[in-house]
């Protein structure tokens, strides 16, 4: 059997295995959504103070709620509801997933093992399991944001001016799906208007222009945005059910509702790995919290790597089995010191490219796409944390309409390190592939707890 057709079985296996672990998550959740089932029992849009999660832009969940309708669910069956929703968002995943591989395909990495161990470790990573299981709109903001910066990415290798308006229509409806992706729709305009100055072509600046005027208005005028009618009833089109916090001191220790930034030193320049590991779950009141909690980068991590890590919703509540999270943060120390490589290298590139005013290096890094991206997701969930200080808003979730710009920089350091590795001695890969591997055991031991759990409560 030749080496490329093992991959493509690697590929396939991760594919498959990862899939009934998601499957699997999906059908034993039973978490309602109250945005749905306003929708489906007063026909209408609830606005921003009516429940929880409806300051939230309503197209998914207006189309969430017309296919339950669709197939006529009683209303009063919120478990039946329940489940058809999840079921789509299981979908949903299933095409991110799908996305990953063929951009990791088109990619076509010189180190085929960078690629295998990038699409295994979003297959399998438990915050997009999570996401992939609940009746909530990320796994669809993740989706279309990731196509609208998959067909960009397609334009900016052929110039396909159908591959700039599919990017552009899905960037507009990422945008009624979740106002984060506003970072993606901000990036690729970054980036047209970049293209422009570099090309000095009409047909660059026009692409421009009109990309930027369209994908707002469009948006604007939507009414599944509810951006105007935020606009009118609340003076801004972006709104949030919970009230701004004073911005925190640099080094003085300031306390609101659950904390959250304390001080701009303890939440961005700590870690607190250590704290992780003897504790690995956050606790949720506003008082006798983990150390960790107040750290911005250690709950990026924790909700990046465990299903068990927030501890919420109420349902996901366990016993703790600490042992497989901390097996986790340990291992996962691995994939994310390669991540920071591959942002590092491509920052690096990027300015060199900028500064010697290249315009076949920006070519090569289609100019600076994915490090925009990456930087924008990264920079509008610090925003997030500093704004509002409550530690719901450093969760690694935030910045997965991203991802695809997370896979690519991944590959570009593990690209890096394989390369280091290849004059050394073999039995240093052999010694990562297989923390690799544990890694993904982990996980996979996360995610079936988690299914194990919610059986027993939601099914027997």
């Amino acid at each position: 059997m030749n080496k490329s057709r093992i991959f493509k079985l690697l590929f396939l296996l991760v594919f498959l295995i990862s899939s009934a672990l998601r499957l699997g998550l999906a059908l034993v959740d039973r978490d309602s959504n109250d945005v749905i089932d306003i929708i489906l029992r007063q026909n209408r849009l609830p606005v921003t103070n009516e429940c929880e999660e409806c300051f939230q832009p309503k197209l998914y969940y207006y189309f969430a709620a017309k296919a339950v309708e669709i197939v006529n669910i009683n209303l009063n069956h919120e478990g039946s509801i329940a489940l058809a929703l999840q079921l789509m968002n299981f979908a949903a995943g299933e095409a991110v997933i799908v996305l990953v591989y063929l951009l990791i395909k088109e990619l076509d990495a010189h180190f085929e093992h960078a690629g295998v161990i990038a699409f295994a470790l979003v297959a399998f990573n438990p915050a997009l399991m999570a996401t992939s299981s609940w009746t909530e709109n990320d796994t669809f903001a993740i989706l279309f944001s990731s196509i609208a910066m998959y067909t960009f990415w397609k334009y900016l290798r052929t110039n396909g001016v159908g591959w700039l308006a599919v990017s552009g229509l899905f960037v507009s409806i990422s945008l009624a799906t979740k106002t984060n992706t506003w970072s993606t729709a901000l990036a690729i305009i970054l980036i047209l208007l970049i293209k422009a100055l570099f090309d000095r072509r009409l047909f660059s600046t026009l692409a421009a222009v009109i990309f930027t005027l369209a994908v707002p208005l469009l948006t604007l005028l939507n009414p599944l945005s509810q951006y105007w009618t935020n606009i009118r009833q609340y003076g801004s089109p972006i709104t949030l059910n919970v009230s701004p916090e004073p911005f925190p001191s640099l080094f003085e220790k300031t306390y609101v509702r659950r904390p959250g930034i304390i001080s701009i030193q303890d939440g961005f320049f700590t870690f607190k790995f250590l704290d992780l590991l003897q504790s690995p779950r956050l606790t949720l009141g506003a008082t006798d919290y983990n150390p960790f909690r107040t750290s911005f980068w250690a709950d990026i991590y924790g909700t990046a790597n465990s299903l068990h890590f927030f501890n919420s919703p109420d349902s996901w509540h366990t016993r703790p089995d600490f042992e497989t999270t901390r097996s986790i943060f340990v291992l996962a120390l691995l994939p994310t010191v390669l991540l920071v490589l591959g942002c590092i290298l491509g920052w690096v590139e990027l300015l060199k490219s900028l500064i010697s005013r290249s315009g076949d290096l920006l070519r090569q890094r289609y100019f600076g796409l994915f490090d925009v991206v990456a930087i924008g997701y990264l920079l509008s969930t610090i925003a997030l944390a500093l704004r509002y200080r409550d530690f719901s808003t450093m969760n690694a979730k935030y910045m997965y309409p991203g991802i695809l710009a997370f896979i690519f920089l991944f590959i570009q350091g593990a690209g890096a390190f394989y390369k280091f590795l290849s004059s050394r001695t073999r039995l240093i890969t052999i010694l990562f592939e297989v923390a690799i591997f544990l890694l993904i055991v982990a996980y996979s031991m996360d995610i079936y707890h988690m299914i194990i759990h919610l059986y027993s409560i939601n099914i027997l």
